[in-house]
């Protein structure tokens, strides 16, 4: 019995062997070779690539004890340099670096030039030339067949020509707030918006004369009061509009003479704040003295739209931080330019009341103080 069962096994032990290994003239799929590039030949073409003329475009990059092996756009790995080429000059001054230069919009490093300073750039760098210190780019940072970088890059890609030399870390995304532009409106367009609003505001005065007169003199009277029941009116109109549209007879209302209403009290509480601020600049600027309504409403125009000049200007230059702040303001001051508005238009039904009020400064406070006496 012993001797059977020590039998069985070895064959067993037998069989086991002859499964795993495979027999001599079995063949053995070769392994995937890995892409690599060439200092002198370049990018080789590989089948399962789509063609895509000029440099390759990498978007990670390491640096190790095997060499610089990087990662293109379309997932592959390559490699840049072997470790036995991975060597830094000694004689160069690598990591102490002291000086720093910050450039607005696009930074250019010729051929023939040595940048021995921390870059930081508000835009793209384009190296054709050596820069031995660190590199912080909002945008992309190009390296030319020419170009030799010894510091760190951060930047949102890196376009980097297979001869180049990066014996850096790319480090991704910047560590700082985007300073890119924002697409905010620039100067010329707030320019335009405000020549667009003086005249709209013209051809409204000219018709209204005395309901904008009215507006301003109460807005004068009762600026915070006018605001509170603005604010109020406007957390409104969404709810007045849904019983109107949940009423078979309030449909045609809401639908076509509420948005109206809404519309042309906005307006004319706009243009009778317009009227008031200006007014309030011939004060505070004394020798410029704005006689007319229309001259006042026409500043009074340009003060509401300061705040937004200003964010359009900082656009323009590429300080994003400040653009935005003062477009956050310009939203903030429109906001209360138009619910002062439009709580005067309450008080004022629709610029009707009171009824005695002058078109000219001098005397509006005295005629709307009699008037409000009359209808007391």
């Amino acid at each position: 019995m012993r001797r059977l069962s020590a039998f069985l096994l070895i064959l067993l032990m037998f069989a086991a062997v002859t499964q795993a290994a495979p027999p001599d003239n079995a063949e053995v799929p070769p392994a995937p070779e890995q892409l690599t590039v060439d200092s002198a030949q370049g990018l080789p073409e590989t089948p399962a690539l789509p063609e895509r003329p000029g440099p390759v475009k990498l978007v990670e990059i390491t640096i190790d004890d095997e060499g610089i092996r990087g990662i293109d756009e379309f997932g592959n790995e390559v490699i840049l340099e072997g470790a036995s080429e991975f060597e830094r000059d000694a004689d160069r001054d690598i990591g102490g670096c002291t000086e720093s230069v910050t450039e607005i919009g696009d930074y250019f490093v010729s051929e023939d030039e040595e940048v021995n300073a921390n870059l930081t750039v508000v835009g793209n760098v384009y190296i054709d030339g050596v820069v031995y210190c660190d590199i912080i780019a909002s945008k992309t940072v190009v390296l030319s067949e020419t170009a030799e970088v010894y510091g760190n890059i951060w930047a949102q890609s890196i376009d980097q020509h297979p001869n180049s030399r990066f014996y850096g870390t790319y480090r991704g995304s910047i560590p700082l707030p985007d300073l890119t532009p924002t697409g905010l409106p620039g100067l010329g367009a707030w320019i335009i918006t405000s020549l667009f609003l003086i005249l709209f505001g013209m051809l409204f005065v000219v018709i209204f004369q005395k309901p904008v007169a009215r507006v301003r003199y109460t807005i004068e009277t009762g600026m915070f009061k006018s605001l509170l029941v603005g604010f109020l009116i406007f957390l409104a109109i969404l709810p007045v509009f849904i019983l109107l549209v949940i009423t078979i007879i309030g449909i045609p209302v809401a639908v076509i003479v509420y948005p109206l209403a809404l519309a042309g009290a906005i307006v004319l509480g706009q243009i009778g704040m317009s009227y008031y601020l200006g007014g309030l600049a011939g004060r505070v600027f004394s020798p410029l003295k704005f006689d007319s309504i229309f001259m006042r409403t026409i500043v009074g125009i340009c003060f509401g739209m300061f705040p937004w000049y200003l964010s359009g200007f900082f656009e323009s230059v590429g300080i994003t931080g400040l653009s935005i702040f003062f477009f956050v303001i310009g939203i903030i001051f429109a906001a209360f330019i138009t619910l002062t508005g439009l709580g005067t238009i309450w008080f004022t039904r629709f610029g009707t009341r009171p009824l005695n009020i002058d078109i000219d400064e001098k005397h509006d406070m005295r005629a709307g103080s009699e008037a409000a006496a009359t209808s007391g």
